[in-house]
């Protein structure tokens, strides 16, 4: 599966309903809010990962995040070790749910500690597969739902919810 398609999909999906459009080409991802017209997630290049990655952070942000600019939070790319474990025990809900997306569309998934002053992908790629396991025993939002099921069924679909799919600690 390339990005492009990823695009098209969510698209599909979401543009007309949620007023938001998903774009390739970002240096650095980001979501852009517009009040008035069309909000905009940004996401990496054209890395498949990067672009599920963003879904998922779309997904699990609520109505009020939704109106804010990358959902209100504040990134910082050189993290000290506090801030770090910070990031992410934020970001390992979306790196979740980025890997529920990698398996329906069937796309490598790598967990990313985003920051290379801090290397221990282990640990973190630990909490990434138990925060999977949950989001599988409670079920996917419905737009996550959806979004999984659209890639699943772009490449022949497997068994996305399936928990043996999630066995692996990612990055091992």
């Amino acid at each position: 599966m390339e990005s492009d398609t990823v695009v098209f999909i969510f698209d599909r999906l979401f543009h007309a309903r949620y007023k938001t459009h998903l774009i390739s080409g970002a240096e650095e991802p980001y979501y852009l809010f517009d009040p008035e017209g069309y909000s905009k997630i940004y996401f990496r290049s054209n890395y498949i990962s990067s672009a599920l990655h963003e879904v998922a952070h779309w997904c699990i942000a609520g109505a009020k995040r939704r109106r804010e600019n990358d959902y209100g939070y504040f990134y910082i790319s050189d993290r000290s070790r506090e801030q770090q474990l910070h990031f992410q025990r934020f970001d390992r809900k979306a790196q979740a749910l980025e890997w529920v997306f990698s398996v329906a569309a069937r796309v490598p998934f790598e967990v990313s500690i985003d920051n290379f002053n801090h290397n221990d992908r282990i640990p973190f790629a630990k909490e990434v597969r138990v925060s999977a396991m949950a989001l599988l025993a409670k079920g996917l939002t419905v737009r996550a739902l959806a979004f999984a099921n659209a890639l699943s069924a772009e490449v022949g679909g497997g068994q996305f919810l399936s928990s043996k799919n999630y066995n692996l600690i990612p990055g091992r």
